[in-house]
């Protein structure tokens, strides 16, 4: 571990307080677009209502040269014209634009973590960083990532320049995509994460659930397990460490009781466990 002084400490207290309402910032922003209406594609230089649009104004007469039957022209500039999807529902930026300026700030508070940790809303809500007082943990977690959403952020690793990369990621993509398609998107993460930096990479295992969210979700054991199986194949094909987390906590193909406050989400004693397993990861050289 690198000797921290004191003004370190001092822009790392920053980059935490930033760093929780940005992130609370970009979970707002998600759940605010889930909400709304399908995006609707237009040419570049038309613009879209934000909701039900207002009745078109009355047409003025057609040229002498045309009648009402003949289909509108277009010129050959317009159908050249690229098309884009614009979102119509939301008045929030897109993510993307939120990374951007929070990989800036970062830039600006030249934070150097120790350790890193991507993830979803299980990253989120674990405090590593009180367990582990004497490393410069960056907690990168948000509530509902998906794997697609990780591999959008993944430029902030280049800002806090950790030595250590943790992340778990996949539960909530499996909830909406096949696991054939998360496991395409998931190596394309994994091959993306080693052109970030000179770290070591750690892959978490996804976790058991509860019998009951598993059928709700109609997320088997089966496929938690063939998921991980295929995380652990990466990881000895990327240079990285498969850390298997889903062994601490499984009974039966599922999450021991004591361990989930919901049936998903994590307990504070399953998070222990979690310290104790992860230290040597932490701790050795």
């Amino acid at each position: 571990m690198n000797n921290k002084n004191i003004s370190k400490n001092g822009r790392f207290i920053i980059f935490c307080i930033v760093l929780s309402i940005v992130l609370a910032t970009v979970a707002t922003v998600y759940e605010h677009n889930k909400k709304q209406p399908e995006p609707v594609v237009v040419s570049e230089t038309e613009t879209v209502p934000a909701s039900t649009p207002e009745p078109e104004p009355e047409k003025a007469p057609e040229p002498e040269t045309a009648t009402a039957s003949e289909p509108e022209t277009v010129s050959d500039d317009e159908t050249e014209q690229e098309t884009v999807v614009l979102d119509t529902g939301s008045k929030y930026p897109h993510p993307m634009f939120i990374y951007s300026g929070w990989d800036r700030c970062l830039e600006q508070l030249k934070i150097d973590c120790d350790v890193a940790f991507l993830g979803d809303s299980i990253i989120y809500k674990s405090s590593f960083d009180l367990a582990f007082p004497d490393y410069v943990i960056c907690n990168l977690g948000i509530s509902g990532d998906t794997i697609r959403g990780i591999k959008d952020r993944l430029g902030t690793l280049e800002t806090v320049k950790p030595e250590k990369v943790f992340f778990m990621i996949g539960i909530n993509s499996l909830k909406d995509d096949n696991i054939d398609e998360c496991i395409e998107k998931y190596t394309s993460l994994v091959e993306n994460v080693r052109s970030r930096g000179d770290f070591d990479l750690y892959l978490i295992s996804i976790l058991p659930v509860s019998e009951e969210v598993s059928t709700g979700l109609s997320l088997s054991p089966d496929t938690i397990v063939s998921f991980n199986r295929k995380i652990a194949e990466l990881a000895g094909q990327n240079n990285a460490t498969y850390f298997d987390l889903y062994s601490y906590l499984e009974e039966s193909g599922y999450i021991k009781p004591e361990y989930t406050v919901d049936g998903l989400h994590l307990s504070e004693e399953a998070y222990g466990i979690w310290v104790d397993a992860m230290r040597p990861y932490i701790e050795g050289n």
